[in-house]
């Protein structure tokens, strides 16, 4: 009696997670319906190829985080080379001071993984090969490929059914990125995180780094709570969508915010098992 007395006790003293609303089947649904409406919003600002089209030159990195059911990035391929947008015209034109960059390439990889098309990945590794993974023109800095960047693009080929052998050289997450590089990061973590199915203790500790910089950003906040962060309402950052969407990232027109909302809705189902 003095044991069941006790357990009672500390039953009723312990603290108990908050539970999503309404149980997983009826929140995952929630999400669906979400999603399905800001698709059909952004398939309605689409170009023919299911592009996201920004003036900033950052369609790739945009139609690729969204991955519209129409979006056809092959649009701005040649032979394994690809571009910020289907015209090919940003850097010619000064619109940007490159033809391709790392964000365009983490943005264009989620979808081709999303989409399962290996031979686009295959296509672009060979490009990479032949050409020293000097992977478009302008400042290098932006159109050359890391080792890390190099074998996340081998490693997504290897889940996908085409193992290169290549031996992966870890990334470096450091401290403190802020702006664009920090987006970077996150949603370097986000890829690797999908194709591994789990994310180091480094990468646990940069998740809650940003989501504590910047509390609003509903992409941080969902990845953050994919990997066991502290915020509980994971549902809010697809339904609860009343804030723009971050700073770190240059979004000028309606297409990249319901991008963004997309690519954090997709998240969240993943994370709702949904």
């Amino acid at each position: 009696m003095k044991t069941l007395f006790l357990t009672i006790l500390l039953l009723s003293c312990s603290s108990v997670e908050p539970v999503i609303d309404d149980g997983p089947y009826a929140s995952t649904e929630k999400v669906k319906e979400k999603l399905t409406e800001l698709e059909k919003k952004a398939e309605s600002l689409a170009d023919e190829n299911g592009w996201l089209v920004s003036e900033s030159c950052d369609s790739m990195l945009w139609s690729g985080k969204a991955c519209l059911s129409n979006t056809n990035l092959s649009a701005a391929e040649q032979n394994g080379k690809y571009f910020r947008t289907p015209t090919k015209q940003c850097y010619l034109t000064g619109a940007s001071g490159s033809t391709w960059s790392r964000d365009m390439s983490l943005g264009f990889l989620n979808c081709l993984i999303q989409q399962k098309d290996l031979p686009a990945i295959e296509r672009h590794i060979a490009y990479g090969e032949e050409n020293g993974w000097k992977m478009g023109e302008g400042a290098p800095q932006r159109i050359y490929y890391s080792p890390a960047l190099i074998g996340l693009w081998y490693k997504a080929a290897r889940i996908l059914g085409h193992d290169y052998g290549y031996t992966e050289v870890p990334n470096v997450y450091a401290k403190g990125l802020t702006d664009y590089q920090a987006h970077l990061q996150m949603l370097d973590i986000y890829l690797r995180g999908k194709l591994d199915g789990k994310i180091s203790g480094t990468m646990r500790d940069r998740l809650n780094e940003h989501h504590n910089r910047l509390p609003r950003s509903h992409f941080y906040a969902a990845l953050n709570a994919k990997y066991g962060g502290t915020n509980n309402d994971i549902l809010d950052t697809c339904l609860g969508y009343d804030e723009p969407i971050g700073d770190y990232v240059r979004c000028d027109n309606e297409a990249c915010e319901l991008a963004e909302k997309i690519f954090t809705c997709k998240m969240v189902l993943e994370t709702l098992g949904g």
